[in-house]
């Protein structure tokens, strides 16, 4: 039999971003374009660097828990095998179409609802910067190196025969950015400053899926025999991208930000390991030499601004992030491989798997962030409160919502304090709880990937369609020493 694929598969780099990341920041629910201090400001506002006097390390760790929960429904109908079609509600007389159910057909469901799949999992976002401020004696000067995590998690691991295993089944990417800052206070009323990052991305994931079936499972095309395992390891060293910042304080009582965080583009390089399936006679493999790929994704350019009223005891933030997620359609894929079909002695084909795109079809997004810092006790103790409603990146309907990236409207409430021990050691812990509301996708155009049309376009089930509920909590605690 030949094994034809239509390859298709989401690696994304971190997901659509969280707000709040670093401890002290995650306290005031991510509002701290305007306050920006110490190592923070490093990941908010670069010109907040400048407002140090001496030499400051920050050493901020979060772990963030990821709890997911996904009820597959399917659709219903089936897919033509004609030009232009696309899902019927029914078979059309002498039509030659692909059931795609309502309900689970795998070897062991026999009709039975999708299982449901659920997950709880946890990662780590360090944060490390060395600021010295007065650098070198030069008053209002500022020099920083920081290593910085992206604004995200994307470790998943999911059951291998779950009903979501089209889409994934594991991914463990590990994204870094190495930098280094410089910042200038010319006066109270202009600081500038600027971080310049080089990214490292290493892209991990592992999903089912199906080259043309046999005629023993066509009809619902989802029994484990005919799943085939595939998995994608690929590395991009060089992500550059930067932050630029302004701060300015007219007057003792308001201070106001700027950042802006330039696009940043992931070209990952690596390889593609394939299992045949179980049901597979002709013993179909993926031959060295042959299973290469390069994977395409960017983030997209980033603007906040902030406005800090300013009182005695206590401060209130107001920040707006706006994000250019629309400038990013699909996550594209570019195989260099095939897949080889001995099918006797004599007579070995080659199936080249095509280049495609994960349709995504973001929007931009929208997030307002609300903070505060109480000086409970002046110089020793304060406390912060916070809170950010964040819009989603999805097209209204959720047509493309899925396991690779679900996220969606975000509502986040934080909290935190922090202790100064002496003059020189600065103590932060926070909490940040994200939820959203849960989605349901009836009108999905994920499908599971390997079957062609005539036409040669994909034919599969559709995998995305069903109910998704998610929360997130970070928990952070941080030490900053000042030198």
């Amino acid at each position: 039999m030949l094994v034809i694929m239509g390859y298709a598969t989401g690696v994304h780099a971190g997901g659509l971003e969280f707000p709040g990341i670093g401890t002290q920041a995650a306290g005031r629910g991510g509002a701290y374009v305007a306050k920006a201090t110490g190592g923070s400001a490093f990941l908010y506002n670069p010109a907040g660097l400048a407002k140090s006097t001496g030499k400051d390390l920050l050493v901020s760790f979060q772990l963030v828990n990821l709890r997911l929960d996904y009820q597959r429904t399917g659709s219903g109908g089936y897919w033509l095998d004609t030009p232009g079609d696309n899902l019927s509600p029914t078979c059309p007389p002498q039509q030659i179409c692909i059931a795609d159910p309502a309900l689970d057909y795998s070897d062991s469901a026999l009709g039975q609802p999708f299982s449901e799949v659920s997950m709880s999992k946890s990662g780590p976002l360090p944060v490390l910067v060395f600021n010295w401020g007065n650098f070198v004696n030069v008053k209002g000067l500022s020099v920083s190196v920081g290593l910085v995590p992206p604004s995200g998690f994307a470790a998943f691991s999911l059951p291998e025969s779950g009903a979501q295993r089209y889409t994934l089944v594991n991914s463990a990417h590990f994204i870094i950015f190495p930098g280094i800052g410089l910042a200038y206070k010319f006066n109270r009323y202009f600081q500038l400053g600027g971080v310049f990052m080089s990214g490292i991305a290493h892209l991990n994931q592992t999903l089912k899926i199906r080259p043309l079936p046999s005629m023993a499972n066509s009809a619902f095309n989802e029994g484990a025999g005919g799943d085939a395992n595939l998995e994608i390891s690929a590395l991009d060293p060089f992500v550059p991208t930067a932050v630029i910042g302004v701060m300015s304080l007219p007057t003792d009582w308001l201070e106001l930000g700027v950042s802006v965080k330039l696009p940043a583009m992931i070209s990952a390089k690596g390889s593609m390991v394939y299992d045949a399936p179980s049901n597979d006679m002709t013993d179909s493999y993926m031959e060295k030499g042959k299973d290469q790929t390069r994977l395409e994704q960017h983030f997209p350019l980033k603007v906040s601004a902030g406005v800090r009223f300013i009182a005695n005891r206590f401060d209130i933030e107001a920040d707006f992030v706006f994000e250019n997620w629309a400038s990013l359609s699909g996550f594209d894929i570019f195989p260099d491989a095939a897949i080889t079909d001995p099918i006797d002695a004599n007579v070995v084909v080659d199936t080249p798997m095509p280049d495609t795109q994960i349709i995504k079809n973001y929007r931009n997004t929208y997030c307002g962030r609300l903070g505060s810092t109480i000086a409970v006790l002046p110089r020793f103790l304060d406390i912060h409160l916070g809170s950010f409603y964040q819009s989603s990146a999805y097209p209204k309907n959720n047509n493309t919502f899925n396991l690779d990236v679900p996220y969606a409207t975000q509502i986040g409430v934080a909290g935190g304090i922090s202790v100064a021990i002496g003059d020189r050691l600065d103590i932060h812990l926070s909490y940040l709880h994200i939820f959203q509301p849960d989605i349901s996708v009836s009108n999905g155009v994920i499908q599971q990937q390997g079957l062609p049309l005539s036409t040669g376009e994909n034919i599969g089930n559709t995998v995305n369609n069903g109910t998704y509920e998610v929360a997130i909590n970070i928990l952070g605690i941080a030490g900053e020493v000042h030198f």
